[in-house]
């Protein structure tokens, strides 16, 4: 890969981290002032702007693919983008609106050579941060916080009589999310499902 693009991607993801966490420092200094409920709103809405934002402009300088799916890291689940910089460098922006924890992160993935001929599957490593809210109006809890994880997977195409567009991914990862009312499980599993939409 082109040093200047690799340092560029490097760039983007401290960048992202730095976003968040400046994002839960606003959020830490102005709660008392506002709402809880306003403050993790405003937070998601500005996370997720950021993330399309971020792999907006990946994808038009260098992707030579784009996807668009659902993504589960369970309890979290919700749409998924995935820009294929190069064979080897992938970031993805998952806002996961539905479960118990809904979250806003963005990913960068490495994948590794292709294996299999008549089942090809692409072994991968990642890392990822974002903001997970756990709200329950009942109970009266509303919180959020930074958090981050790494972990490991397959991706392969189980539906290549349909479509050779389709990319499914299977995961396993580990997760630091300090939620005060969940017990956020450090091992988490996942699932997605891609459809590559544009070819560049």
């Amino acid at each position: 890969m082109n040093p200047f693009r690799l340092r560029l991607l490097v760039n983007n993801f401290v960048l992202m981290l730095s976003v968040f966490g400046g994002l839960n420092c606003i959020r830490n200094n102005f709660v008392t002032s506002m709402g809880i409920k306003t403050i993790n709103n405003l937070i998601m809405k500005k996370s997720f702007l950021f993330i399309v934002a971020l792999i907006t402009m990946s994808t038009t300088s260098y992707a030579q693919e784009l996807g668009l799916g659902f993504q589960a890291s369970f309890p979290s689940y919700g749409l998924s983008l995935k820009a294929d910089l190069t064979e080897t460098h992938t970031v993805q922006g998952v806002f996961g609106a539905f479960g118990t924890v809904t979250m806003i992160s963005g990913r960068y993935i490495y994948n590794f050579s292709e294996t299999g001929d008549s089942f090809p599957i692409t072994p991968f490593v990642y890392a990822q941060a974002g903001q997970w809210n756990y709200n329950e109006d009942l109970l009266g809890i509303d919180e959020s916080v930074f958090g981050y994880g790494v972990g490991a997977g397959i991706e392969f195409n189980w539906l290549n009589f349909f479509s050779d567009r389709f990319r499914t991914t299977l995961e396993l990862g580990y997760s630091k999310v300090d939620l005060e009312f969940f017990d956020f499980s450090a091992t988490t599993i996942g699932v997605g499902l891609h459809y590559n939409f544009l070819e560049l």
